[in-house]
């Protein structure tokens, strides 16, 4: 992958012939929706179990929790909410990537707006993440498999409302 730029909130950066080649993936199949030619559209999708409850990230046929296969698809919400957070110090083992120099970020469990806890960066400085706070997915390309395809990642932004409350 050629690094053209370093991006400090946690974006990994993708030389513009990348970002031309038009082939995308998800970073894990099944966790994305199918059209990933426009990153603003792109969700999560998972599972709800008709028998617990429960809602899974990722496409399936069981249910993790309770083994039922009564579970359906569903299209995630990309607002929610930090659960927990912890700072990254060291960058991710491949093939992910992170800016370069690496610098520290925020990695947070998610809880969904109707839907699983998932994890992930949050696109903001350190001192500024709180419990609570309110956030918001965005879908990028985040590196170049060894296919040369275009790998749709995520990270999350606080939403403006939350930027405020912290402020305070």
């Amino acid at each position: 992958m050629t690094n053209d730029t370093s991006i400090a909130d946690g974006r990994a950066p993708v030389s513009a012939a990348g970002a031309a080649s038009g082939q995308r993936v998800p970073l894990k199949a099944g966790f994305l929706t199918d059209d990933l030619a426009d990153l603003s559209a792109v969700r999560f999708v998972g599972v709800r179990c008709e028998e617990c409850g429960i809602t899974l990230l990722g496409r399936r046929r069981r249910c993790e929790n309770c083994s039922s296969r009564q579970v359906r698809e569903e299209t995630f919400a990309s607002g929610g909410v930090v659960y927990t957070f912890t700072v990254q110090r060291y960058p991710p083992p491949p093939p992910h990537v992170g800016p370069t120099p690496w610098v520290p970020r925020a990695v947070a469990w998610i809880d969904l707006d109707h839907g699983p806890r998932i994890m992930g960066p949050i696109a903001a400085p350190i001192d500024d993440v709180r419990i609570g706070m309110r956030v918001t997915a965005e879908f990028l390309v985040g590196w170049r498999d060894e296919k040369g395809r275009d790998v749709v990642s995520f990270l999350f932004r606080p939403e403006q409302a939350s930027v405020r409350e912290n402020a305070q």
